[in-house]
């Protein structure tokens, strides 16, 4: 049980709203999770969620809900194996069962803002309404330049919640039209941490450390704060070489940014972002939190460098990629079989890609619906070059981007350290679990004939132990691509 604390921004009146609904540790979000480079995640993972009522049921659509109290444990971001007991989104952990969560940060991993949230497909938009994510922090040089040290750290979860009279995520439709019947809400509510826009307060020249992630189902959140600009230092969980001062930006679902606030004159602003519109009306700015300034004035400053960042992969401009990749998102109107990557709705049985460690490979996805589609790769950041097929000033490195409507993204991305299966997906959560997403698998087929495995020796049959830690196993010949 949990309240969400509903704050009016016209009235000013504090309301809350009895909630039962899925979480970690009772909590929402979920705990903070920190670390630093060479650490070691060790989690007892323990699914106390109810049986699930279809569990003994045949799957007849893999892309329409089912079996929604399963999960896993999706390590949004990091860099790390994709196999075994690590960041593993194969397999399948089922209620009243209890599973490990390890996997090892490698020595040279980017400090940043990441986060963590269950990725089992079929139960993602269920548990995503329900509130079940939360930040995952590695700490490291960054964060101890003087001026950022100094500063007071916020972590702003940005979550959607989709409730029944009741207060409860209602069970999924059995005969859904499209997104918005899947999960037959009432009543909805766009939170931070918990909270229909909570109060900030700060004092007149202070500086605080903003960590900002999006985990709602699918709200582009164009962000502004009145009477102030954005210092940003940070995207996806990489650090800029110097602070950039924006007038607003957009986070996308998926999407993570660090800002640095200073708060100017006493009185009362507004952090906004324009949501809802269409049928011909232009969105509205919803009023996401309320930054109050008051007390003494303090002086604290804004940092003029920012450490060299020595994590960050080699820029890929100027190389000759090892592989070309293409990817069409699309959706077929009022089907809701329609959500498709390259003409068709995910297939869990076969693979779309088989990537070799050590390429380097040029991606552009393309989408031909009208609205933007944030995309998402696991294990690999990839380095943004090209948007609607022109060149980038400024490439960045990113783990989701936006792929704007009728238009096309193209990115570099280094098959660098691990190899397992993975997925790339759109990031509306919605989306995804109705079928926007591929099998990807990264294979090593230089590793001597000695160390290849063509037998894993796992029960095929127990999701537990699917994309099993095997480094020899990933090989092409073990894979079937999908046709």
């Amino acid at each position: 049980d949990n309240a969400l604390i509903i704050h009016d921004a016209e009235s000013g009146e504090i309301t809350t709203r009895d909630i039962y609904t899925r979480t970690y540790n009772g909590q929402i979000p979920g705990p903070t999770l920190r670390m630093a480079a060479s650490d070691m995640i060790d989690l007892e993972f323990i699914n106390s969620l109810p049986e699930n009522t279809d569990a003994n049921d045949p799957i007849d659509n893999h892309n329409l809900p089912h079996r929604i109290n399963s999960t896993n444990f999706h390590t949004h971001g990091l860099h790390v194996w994709p196999t075994g007991a690590s960041d593993n989104v194969i397999r399948e952990i089922v209620p009243q069962s209890t599973d490990a969560i390890v996997m090892d940060i490698p020595s040279n991993h980017n400090p940043g803002t990441f986060w963590y949230h269950g990725h089992k497909h079929g139960a993602n938009a269920v548990q995503f309404y329900s509130g079940m994510t939360g930040f995952l922090i590695i700490e490291g040089d960054v964060d101890e330049v003087p001026e950022i040290a100094a500063a007071k750290e916020r972590v702003l979860m940005f979550q959607e919640f989709g409730l029944n009279n009741a207060g409860e995520v209602p069970e999924p439709a059995d005969n859904p039209m499209g997104p918005p019947d899947v999960i037959p809400f009432t009543e909805s509510y766009l939170a931070i941490n918990g909270t229909v826009n909570p109060i900030i307060r700060m004092q007149p020249g202070e500086v605080q450390r903003w960590r900002l992630a999006n985990g709602t189902l699918g709200q582009f959140l164009n962000l502004s704060l009145e009477g102030h600009e954005l210092h940003q230092i940070a995207i996806d969980g990489v650090t800029f070489d110097s602070v950039r001062a924006v007038n607003g930006f957009t986070l996308a679902p998926g999407n993570r940014t660090d800002f640095l606030i200073q708060a100017g004159a006493a009185g009362e602003y507004q952090l906004t972002a324009p949501v809802g519109g269409g049928m011909g009306m232009p969105p509205e700015d919803m009023v996401l939190a309320t930054v109050i300034v008051e007390g003494d004035a303090v002086d604290m400053a804004l940092p003029t460098d920012l450490p060299t960042p020595d994590y960050i992969l080699p820029d890929t401009t100027n190389e000759t990629p090892d592989d070309y990749r293409a990817s069409t998102l699309s959706i077929e109107p009022m089907n809701i079989n329609g959500f498709h990557i390259d003409g068709a709705s995910f297939q869990h049985d076969c693979v779309n890609h088989i990537l070799q460690r050590g390429d380097l490979v040029e991606w552009r996805v393309e989408n031909t619906s009208g609205g933007s589609h944030p995309f998402h790769i696991h294990t690999n950041a990839f380095q943004v070059i090209e948007e609607n097929d022109q060149p980038l000033a400024t490439p960045e490195w990113r783990d989701v981007i936006e792929v704007p409507g009728m238009g096309s993204i193209t990115f570099r991305m280094r098959v660098d350290d691990f190899v397992g299966q993975i997925v790339l997906h759109c990031h509306i959560i919605n989306h995804e679990d109705l079928g926007m997403m591929q099998n990807v698998v990264l294979v090593d087929d230089t590793i001597p004939n000695n160390q290849k495995v063509t037998d894993p020796g796992i029960d095929p049959d127990d999701p537990s132990q699917a994309n099993p830690d095997v480094p020899g196993y990933y090989i092409s010949e073990n894979f079937t691509l999908c046709q």
